[in-house]
């Protein structure tokens, strides 16, 4: 009953949506860029993680470029982004007036367990929306995708 009733709200976030009703974040992506990401989140048995911007026209979100950081660290377990470098990224965003519309991130593995996100990124999306970084989603992380993959 509980997933029947999950699905219907959905639903009704979908048609809001279509009718231009809903405050929830809008975005357009390309299939290609897509690809793209998913090639280099899965390049290797490490984790990934990237921030993707772009414009925004008429309250939609153009999630067209991968705005990348060096990483502290990357493991099977886990990526950790250097700071500094986290904040030059984040200056030249604001230099553009563009603002983190999302991110990408890979949990390498198999099967269907490697491509939800885990307590840890829970927890970093609800800081990014709290402090307004990114675009709150009702239903689940606006614009932010994890990618297993079987390296």
């Amino acid at each position: 009953m509980h997933r029947i009733h999950r699905e219907l709200q959905h639903l009704a976030e979908w048609l809001a949506i279509l009718e231009g009703k809903s405050s929830r974040p809008r975005f357009v992506v390309s299939s290609m860029f897509l690809e793209q990401c998913f090639r280099q989140l899965t390049t290797d048995e490490r984790e990934q993680f990237f921030f993707i911007t772009g414009a925004e026209v008429d309250g939609v979100g153009v999630l067209d470029q991968k705005v990348e950081f060096a990483h502290e660290r990357r493991t099977v377990m886990g990526v950790t982004g250097n700071q500094s470098a986290a904040h030059r990224m984040l200056i030249r965003l604001e230099q553009f007036r563009h603002r983190r519309l999302g991110h990408f991130h890979s949990h390498p593995g198999k099967g269907a367990d490697a491509t939800h996100p885990s307590g840890t990124d829970e927890a970093f999306q609800r800081r990014l929306e709290t402090a307004g970084d990114i675009p709150r989603s009702p239903r689940s992380s606006a614009a932010t995708a994890s990618c297993g993959s079987s390296v």
